[in-house]
């Protein structure tokens, strides 16, 4: 009932009640029963709206009570006409509710039913499970009431006792009524589902990123052959739409499929492509264990720099295997997944060793070639050769200066490793006096390239180098002084001799040492 009709039947009923009791107070015998159960059943018919379903006979029952309430307050009252007009009104009252609540409740099922397709639509039956139960039943509880209730209406016409049959009308019309108000909270229970479910979304949303991590490994384990990988793309992009879109349940049950063609994708692939991780890691090892087993040992045990990168090298190959039956156990176990990764590594060693066996096999070539050991390795008293540059770059270059060419080998050159070979320093701490030698060729002293030529100064001395290549002694006392050099007392210039043989401790955290 609106603000607006219920303030006007609280008037109407309100009026009519102080008018019967001036008219009772005055002695005159007006039919206020029959009145004022008039007055309550077009209350009730319009709280059932029976304006919208049943208008005719609701104006009638409301003109009937007007008419009974002018008979009885005319200054001749007419108690008959009063009695006849109230019993009008109740009778067109009557016809309002009847004819009202059947429809009434048709259209309230039919606004459940709907609210309960909507929810079901948002997968409130998963995201809203209580509510959207809570629903049905209220709806199907309904329906039984409603079944009855249009039993009663059918049967009390046939009765034919005047009380019995009133009696039963308004039992039909107390059932209608039942289910129209159970009907009423179906729908609300169904609304309330849907926007549980619905707030729900985002979470739906954030699951699809655990479905495109399963196709991505999906599509590696595949190699990218299997169609049915871009197929479950496209399936969990139009779960993606359905659920921005509120289809809940459409992009839900998409969502799943996705998930399960994906898990399915991953499952009959994993085993295959464990089995061709483990045969390439079996075949790389064997190619890098042939190209070990051709070098020549005997001119790689001459020199050390060789004979150490052997030895990780063979190091490497240690792993690899380990890492290889590892592989095969954890596949005989169905690990596949720890048994790719076992394989990964030991492919990762191998392609190591056979980069390592190509560049000792061209140590070996220029040792055998040259008939000695390299160039640069101290004699057998310690003292550092001389002579000119080799056609690889390295030899001497002036009076007790050397010329190296960086190496890409493992672990690779870097001016910590350099300043610690044998044939120059055997000290990695005195790595600054490379650097300053070479500042030209030097932008970052953590990043130097394979080829690159730098000119090593002597282990004592300056890093200067003079233009007719001889050592610059910082010593000198011809009262000149280099461009930028500060003068300095006898005292001072042998603390800066000496530095040279030493770092500070920022030299030392230098990555070059790492």
């Amino acid at each position: 009932m609106s603000a607006k009709n219920t303030r006007g039947a609280v008037g109407l009923y309100s009026s009519a009640t102080i008018l019967l009791f001036l008219l009772v107070a005055c002695g005159t015998p007006l039919p206020i029963q029959e009145m004022t159960k008039a007055k309550q059943e077009i209350a009730r018919a319009e709280v059932l709206k029976a304006d919208e379903f049943a208008k005719t006979e609701y104006d009638e029952a409301r003109k009937g009570l007007f008419n009974a309430h002018n008979y009885a307050a005319d200054d001749n009252p007419n108690p008959s006409e009063a009695k006849n007009s109230a019993e009008y009104a109740l009778a067109r009252a009557y016809d309002a509710i009847e004819k009202t609540l059947p429809r009434l409740c048709n259209k309230t099922r039919d606004e459940a039913s709907a609210a309960i397709d909507s929810a079901d639509v948002a997968f409130a039956i998963q995201l809203a499970s209580e509510d959207f139960n809570k629903a049905v039943q209220l709806r199907k509880e309904a329906d039984g009431i409603a079944s009855d209730g249009e039993k009663r209406m059918s049967a009390y016409p046939k009765e034919t006792d005047e009380t019995k049959k009133t009696s039963q009308r308004m039992m039909a019309f107390d059932t209608y009524e039942k289910a129209y108000r159970k009907y009423a909270e179906s729908k609300e229970t169904a609304d309330r589902a849907k926007n549980l479910a619905l707030s729900q979304k985002q979470q739906m949303l954030d699951s699809i990123g655990d479905i495109e991590d399963n196709l991505t490994t999906a599509e590696k384990y595949t190699e990218g052959a299997d169609p049915k990988v871009a197929n479950t793309r496209a399936l969990l992009a139009d779960a993606r739409k359905d659920i921005e879109e509120g289809k809940i349940k459409d992009g839900f049950n998409k969502l799943e499929k996705a998930r399960k063609d994906s898990q399915e994708i991953v499952a009959a692939s994993i085993k295959t492509y464990a089995a061709k991780r483990k045969a390439l890691a079996d075949e790389k090892i064997k190619t890098s264990e042939k190209k070990l087993s051709e070098l020549d040992k005997s001119v790689i045990e001459k020199n050390p720099q060789s004979k150490s990168s052997l030895q990780t090298a063979e190091e490497n190959l240690a792993g690899a295997k380990e890492a290889l039956k590892s592989a095969g156990d954890l596949y005989d176990q169905e690990k596949f997944e720890d048994s790719i990764k076992q394989s990964d590594e030991a492919i990762r060693l191998a392609d190591i060793i056979v980069e390592q066996g190509d560049s000792l096999l061209a140590a070996v070539s220029r040792d055998k070639k040259k008939g000695m050991r390299d160039a640069n390795i101290t004699d057998e008293d310690g003292n550092e050769s001389a002579g000119s540059p080799d056609k690889d770059g390295e030899g001497t270059v002036g009076e007790g200066w050397k010329k190296y060419i960086v190496k890409s080998k493992v672990p690779s050159d870097c001016l910590w490793r350099i300043a610690g070979y044998k044939f120059h320093y055997g000290n990695p701490r005195l790595w600054t006096k490379i650097y300053k030698a070479n500042k030209a060729k030097i932008k970052n002293p953590d990043l130097i390239f394979p080829k690159q030529a730098f000119d090593i100064p002597p282990k004592k001395g300056s890093t200067v180098k003079s233009r007719n290549s001889k050592d610059i002694d910082d010593t000198e006392s011809s009262g000149k002084k280099n461009s930028g050099e500060k003068k300095t007392s006898k005292g001072d210039k042998k603390k800066t001799d000496d530095s040279d043989e030493s770092v500070d401790s920022s030299e030392e955290d230098s990555p070059q040492n790492k």
